[in-house]
């Protein structure tokens, strides 16, 4: 049966105010002391901005590091006056330190101000700015420290780095200034290879020339400068294939519809167009290389972006099955397997074209590698007409790696969307480079949340697979599993995974059926089905939120203990899942990790958009969300670990002891998603959304919606245990220099016991005050996970639990969804999933429901 849409009670927005900060009041102050130390401050600011613009030859801008004093924040009302003072915040660091930006050093209204306040001078009953001025604990330069996010010493010329450059409210303000940063750069003899300015993040990739690092460095328009990050495909190559014919596979693409059918966009390493299985399925190929000067083919060399087509496509299969496409797949290829060195990329071309390399010629390619001979010395050891050959081959790889992977993924969100109206993105890459810190996240993440915001499509990304070998002996990871997942940082997630919006996915094994091989000695599984594969990844994500939202089968390692006693890692068939081969050496090949997990939830999402082609971004998370359980083996597992007394990482511990829901959301997010539970309401399981997609309908910031769901007599008494299920998702506007990095933050409460009126009353007694809806505590329902867990997402879901009726006294739930402003003042568009579920199996709940809310008038209350 189909899911049921319902509709927010109708009533008047209000708003609520805004306190300074927390904590206890700083110390008094002396206000001519203090004044003078700040102008001090500021002149020294000013005047070493002044000698920096003069040396390196830059415009001369002031940007320096406002520090509060512990526990205090700002208010808007002490930006705005900051702002009249000609300063303009531009980062958040933390809660006490802001970065401040300013483009005219006279600063005339600063210190004016500042002088007012060491004068003593009265506004109504205190000091002029005191409030102000009292909690400002110093000013400080923003230091070529603060701007160096890389190991320096590794750093030479002709090398590429990633400048971050500052974000201001306006883009085109943002625009001005990177092209000048372009200007300096281009002026010092640097070279500016690719740049991106969004909302979001503002970047420039800069090959650095003649010593160019340095006046970088200073530059006030940069904020942080990193290292080039590199793709790193998520997988283990492994070639087994069964010996299976065509005409022993069942294949009917019937239900392929080009006007009906969904689609999946798959950002990999190309697809096998020649596959049987993938005949009509896959629709436009285009590649999207990280330089503009090299194309390729787009099928698949590799076998990687293949693999992941076969899960977006059929989901979790087994050989036998009937195979029915009912998805359309896109190829956006980003590279043949994996990122090499690109004089590598030279020698394989050359040698292809020229024949195998001599000795002699060897010697000489080992010398230009070391660095002893340039490359016009190298070619100079080949005969002349081939000398015009080579320079091509190497001018046209020397650019590779320019291209800024915020412009690819952009490129192919604008091209896909826009051109066939793709809405799902499957990304099985990430950073190996870049172990998410739980800072700020980086350019890649940051561009997938502003595409989602923009373009209200989704992304799927693989968590990262985990190499425990890397880091310890493989001989005790059977005795350190699960536990090292919470022990050691290198265990997180990676970039872009840790992207707000997108939907993040970890992997479980599928089994401990080891495949063995009698002549070989016995190969030993580390885990069983639904337990944690031992390569997976975990959060949190930024801010603390969930992080991964959804585990799925991926598969996971064995053991191969080898001769002498040391133990390796080893694919395996029996733990490995079944997925598609690349060439014409058979239909199937099997391989694990986090990549083959993804495509699970890509492949639901598609099949969902068959049955709700206008659903939002955020509906189909919720969605999911809404139908996803986390396996009981993996509970146990984990309230195992909460149970030991091993040292685990802080962001796991409450109040210094181990936490489970902590444990447990942070590994598995809200479970396993259940395909046909997010296609079907059912007689004893009925699912109600709210899509709110428009601007008229969407949330203010600081204001609540009201949602009224019906809870009949006969699902309160009945058989068993009954559940109400609450999932809320968003898509808020993400800014990378915001200390909150998303612009709204949302949450909501479960009301039971109370009518409709009092609710409102409740709502309305409210206006204009800092908290929010107070209702006595045994009206509210309490929701598993709790707010303090779940609360810094942007996908959120809690499950409310029963067995008697009682506290109800109507037949009426009411949903308080409420809005937090961060930063932004834009209308927030959300969606709402509620389940109403109960064990009991005799239960007919869906007409009753159905007709209640196709029968309400909508509520409006006037105020």
């Amino acid at each position: 049966m189909e899911h049921i849409k319902f509709n927010r009670v109708k009533i008047k927005d209000r708003e609520r105010k805004k306190r300074r900060g927390f904590g206890t009041s700083p110390s008094p102050k002396d206000n001519f002391d203090h004044a003078i130390f700040l102008l001090d401050a500021l002149d020294s600011q000013i005047e070493g901005a002044k000698e920096k613009s003069a040396l390196f030859e830059f415009q001369p801008y002031l940007v320096m590091k406002l520090e509060l004093e512990t526990g205090y924040v700002l208010n808007e009302k002490d930006e705005e006056k900051l702002e009249y003072f000609g300063v303009k915040i531009i980062n958040k660091e933390t809660k006490e330190l802001q970065v401040l930006f300013a483009d005219d050093l006279r600063l005339y209204n600063f210190k004016k101000a500042l002088d007012n306040y060491k004068q003593g001078k009265i506004a109504k009953t205190k000091i002029e700015n005191q409030d102000l001025f009292e909690i400002i604990k110093s000013i400080s330069e923003w230091s070529r420290e603060d701007r160096l996010g890389l190991d320096i010493e590794n750093i030479n010329d002709n090398d590429y780095v990633d400048c971050y450059l500052w974000v201001f409210d306006n883009i085109n303000k943002s625009k001005e200034k990177m092209n000048e940063f372009k200007r300096f750069v281009l002026e010092n003899k640097g070279r500016v290879c690719d740049t991106y300015v969004g909302s979001s993040v503002v970047l420039a990739r800069i090959k650095l020339i003649d010593g160019i690092l340095d006046k970088i460095l200073e530059h006030p328009l940069v904020y942080k400068i990193e290292d080039v990050p590199k793709f790193n495909i998520l997988h283990n190559k492994i070639e087994l294939t069964r010996n299976i014919s065509l005409d022993q596979i069942d294949y009917d693409t019937s239900k392929l519809d080009p006007e009906k059918s969904s689609s999946i966009c798959i950002i990999d390493s190309g697809i096998f167009m020649q596959h049987p299985l993938l005949r009509g399925v896959i629709g436009d190929s285009k590649t999207f290389y990280c330089s503009e000067k090299y194309e390729g083919s787009t099928n698949d060399f590799d076998g990687h972006g293949t693999k992941v087509a076969s899960i977006c496509e059929y989901g979790d299969f087994s050989y036998d099955d009937i195979f029915i496409p009912e998805i359309f797949l896109f190829n956006a290829k980003i590279h043949d397997g994996q990122y090499t060195d690109t004089f590598e990329l030279w020698k394989k071309e050359v040698s292809n074209q020229l024949g195998e390399f001599s000795w002699e010629t060897m010697e000489f390619i080992m010398k230009f590698e070391d660095g002893e001979i340039s490359f016009e010395e190298l070619i100079s050891h080949f005969p002349k007409e081939q000398q015009p050959y080579l320079k091509m081959v190497y001018s046209r790889y020397s650019n590779f790696y320019e291209k800024l992977i915020p412009n690819q993924m952009k490129d192919i969100v604008e091209y896909f969307h826009g051109e066939y109206g793709c809405r799902i993105f499957n990304l099985s890459q990430g950073s190996i480079d870049y172990i998410y810190d739980g800072l700020k996240p980086k350019a890649w993440a940051c561009v997938l949340d502003e595409l989602q915001y923009l373009y209200d499509v989704v992304f799927v990304v693989s968590a990262g697979n985990y190499r425990y070998e890397l880091y310890d002996s493989y001989d005790n990871i059977s005795s350190n599993y699960p536990t090292y997942f919470y022990k050691n940082k290198e265990c997180r997630i990676i970039e872009p995974a840790n992207s707000a919006i997108s939907i993040t996915v970890g992997s479980i094994a599928i089994s401990n059926e080891v495949y063995q091989v009698p002549e070989r000695l016995e190969r030993l599984s580390i885990t069983g089905r639904d337990d944690l594969s031992s390569i997976t990844r975990i959060g949190p994500g930024v801010m603390n939120a969930i992080k991964p939202e959804f585990v799925a089968y991926g598969g996971d390692m064995a053991i191969y203990p080898q001769i002498g006693g040391k133990h390796k890692p080893i694919l395996n068939w029996g733990l490995s899942k079944l997925l598609f081969n690349n060439d014409n050496n058979g239909f199937f090949a099997w391989d694990v990790g986090t990549s083959f997990a993804a495509p699970y939830i890509s492949h639901i999402l598609a099949c969902f958009l068959n049955l709700y082609p206008k659903a939002s971004n955020n509906l189909m998370r919720a969605i999911l969300a809404s139908s996803a359980d986390i396996p009981e083996k993996l509970k146990k597992q984990i309230k195992e670990v909460s149970e030991k007394k091993e040292e685990i990482l802080e962001e796991f511990l409450y109040r210094d002891k181990s936490n489970y829901n902590k444990l447990l959301h942070y590994t598995a997010g809200y479970g396993y998603p259940d395909k046909d539970l997010c296609l079907n309401s059912l007689d004893n399981r009925v699912v109600l959304f709210a899509d709110i997609k428009s601007d008229e309908d969407a949330i203010k910031p600081d204001n609540m919606h009201i949602f009224e769901i019906p809870i009949p007599e006969e699902f309160r008494k009945s058989f068993g245990k009954k559940k109400v299920t609450v999932s809320l998702a968003f898509n808020p506007p993400v800014r990378n220099t915001r200390l909150d990095y998303i612009g709204i933050n949302m949450d909501y409460k479960l009301i039971k016991g109370k009518t409709r009126e009092e609710v409102i009353a409740a709502f309305e007694t409210q206006r204009g005050k800092e908290e929010r809806i107070s209702v006595e505590d045994k009206y509210v329902c309490d929701l598993n996970p709790g707010i303090m867990i779940r609360g810094n997402g942007t996908l959120q879901k809690s499950t409310f639990e029963f067995t008697r009726d009682s506290n109800f006294h109507n037949e009426n739930l009411y949903l308080v969804v409420n809005s937090k402003k961060n930063w932004s003042d834009e209308t927030q568009k959300y969606a709402i999933v509620v389940v109403l579920e109960s064990e009991d199996k005799d239960l007919r709940i869906y007409n009753k429901i159905k007709n209640t809310i196709e029968q309400r008038v909508a509520t409006r209350v006037r105020v």
